[in-house]
C-alpha cells in the first residue's frame, strides 16, 4: 500500500525531493531493492546535489549487496549534506561493507556531535547493529523511544534491523511502540 501511495504522489509531484527521497525509502524498506536501486538512480539524474537521495539509494544498494555503490553513494550524500543522519548512514554503510575502521571512525565523530546536535537514533543504532555491537544498539533505540523519534516506526519493516530481530529487546521495544500487533515475531 505504501509503494502504491508514494508512486501516487510522486506523480502529483515529481520534483519533489521529500518526496523523490520518500519514494526510495519506502521501496527499500518493502524489500524491492532493485525496483529502489532504480528509482534512485531515476532521482538523482533529475537532482544530481540532493544528498538524501544518494544517501537513501545507498541503503538500497547496501540491502542488494552492492557494497561498493552503496558506500560511494553514502559518501556522496554525505558529502553533498554533512548533517548527523547522512553521517549516520555513512556509518552504516562502512559497517555493513566490512570496513569496521572506517566506521569506528564516522562514529566517534558522529557520537561527539550528538552531544551538540539531534540525529535520529534509530539510524545511529543500525551502524552498530552492522557492525555486531547489539548492546549499543539497543542503547540507541531506547534513546529514540525515548526522544520519540520520527524513524522508529520503520522498527517493524525495515530490512536492516533483521539482525535482531530474535533479540527479546526487539520484540519488547515493538511491543512498547505499539507494533507487535503488526508483525508476527
Amino acid at each position: 500500500d505504501s509503494v502504491s501511495a508514494i508512486d501516487r504522489a510522486h506523480a502529483t509531484d515529481p520534483r519533489s525531493v521529500t518526496i523523490m527521497a520518500d519514494r526510495i525509502i519506502i521501496t527499500t524498506m518493502a524489500r524491492k531493492y532493485e525496483q529502489a536501486i532504480a528509482d534512485g538512480q531515476e532521482e538523482i539524474a533529475s537532482e544530481p546535489n540532493a544528498g538524501s537521495l544518494h544517501t537513501w539509494l545507498s541503503v538500497a544498494y547496501l540491502l542488494a549487496g552492492r557494497y561498493k555503490e552503496g558506500v560511494a553513494e553514502a559518501e556522496t550524500g554525505y558529502r553533498l549534506d554533512d548533517n548527523p543522519l547522512h553521517e549516520s548512514i555513512l556509518a552504516a554503510a562502512y559497517a555493513k561493507a566490512g570496513k569496521r575502521a572506517d566506521a569506528d571512525k564516522v562514529l566517534t565523530d558522529l557520537n561527539e556531535k550528538l552531544k551538540k546536535r539531534y540525529s535520529c537514533s534509530y539510524e545511529v543504532s543500525i551502524a552498530y547493529i552492522f557492525l555486531g555491537r547489539r548492546d549499543t544498539a539497543f542503547q540507541f533505540l531506547e534513546k529514540g523511544y525515548r526522544d520519540r523519534s520520527d524513524c522508529m516506526p520503520m522498527l517493524g519493516v525495515d530490512p536492516r534491523m533483521d539482525e535482531i530481530r530474535s533479540d527479546p529487546r526487539y520484540k519488547e521495544l515493538l511491543r512498547r511502540l505499539e507494533l507487535a500487533k503488526y508483525f508476527s515475531q
